[in-house]
């Protein structure tokens, strides 16, 4: 009778695993399909409860911390990733995601850690090397060059290594150089508005002004709303 009754509570405890599992997987799908509409508030929401349910659920905070990155909420987001890595220490992902946000609010050093040991991980991993590249660049580490050619050899279709490479040739004032980068970028991905406003740059510092406004206003028509500060300032 007790040999029964304990295969019983064995059986519902498993099941209970079970349930929760797929049910943590229907609510990351929920929060996918709201993160691909761009409303971020419902797609954080619906990862929340994938994780409560399932706390290891690594693509739940991933892609919750990206959410939080493109509300701009990156301090938000990078405490997403470290609560993922407390739980899986050294999680290649939140490694990656975590650098990518420390780069965007310029804590190159840290990021530049946090990228190291994810590369250490996935040494022929593209996104790694591409924003390790642009981390380093941007402590004047120009070693960080050899990363993004890297980056773009591995994978010749990365829209973000074209564009950090570009980058990179902005910082060092090669513009032409820049340019042919950020071109690359938007054959690669038409809407991705801040190769246009950097495009913009590069024609300002070549004394452009016309053909400089021209990218900036293209760049607020493809979603990036900041550079209309720029053309407020410097546009008619």
């Amino acid at each position: 009778m007790i040999k029964s009754y304990l295969t019983l509570i064995f059986i519902l405890f498993t099941t209970s695993i079970v349930v929760h599992s797929q049910s943590a997987e229907v609510y990351l799908k929920k929060g996918d399909d709201f993160y691909r509409q761009s409303d971020y508030d419902k797609a954080i929401g619906q990862y929340n409860i994938a994780i409560k349910l399932k706390p290891d659920l690594v693509t739940a905070y991933v892609n919750k911390g990206q959410a939080l990155e493109f509300q701009r909420r990156f301090p938000d987001a990078i405490s997403t990733y470290d609560e993922l890595l407390k739980i899986i220490p050294g999680q290649t992902k939140a490694l990656t995601r975590k650098g990518i946000a420390l780069i965007k609010i310029q804590s190159f050093r840290e990021g530049i850690i946090n990228l190291q040991q994810a590369n250490k991980q996935d040494p022929n991993n593209s996104q790694i090397l591409a924003n390790l590249g642009l981390a380093k660049v941007r402590v004047n580490d120009i070693s960080g060059i050899k990363e993004l050619d890297q980056s773009i050899n591995l994978d010749k279709t990365n829209y973000e290594a074209f564009y950090n490479r570009g980058l990179c040739n902005l910082l060092t004032k090669d513009n032409n150089a820049a340019i042919k980068d950020f071109e690359q970028t938007i054959r690669l991905k038409p809407s991705f508005g801040e190769a246009y406003f950097s495009i913009g740059l590069c024609k300002f510092q070549q004394g452009d002004k016309i053909n400089a406004c021209k990218y900036w206003k293209i760049s607020v028509e493809k979603g990036y709303a900041r550079a209309q500060v720029i053309i407020d300032q410097n546009c008619n």
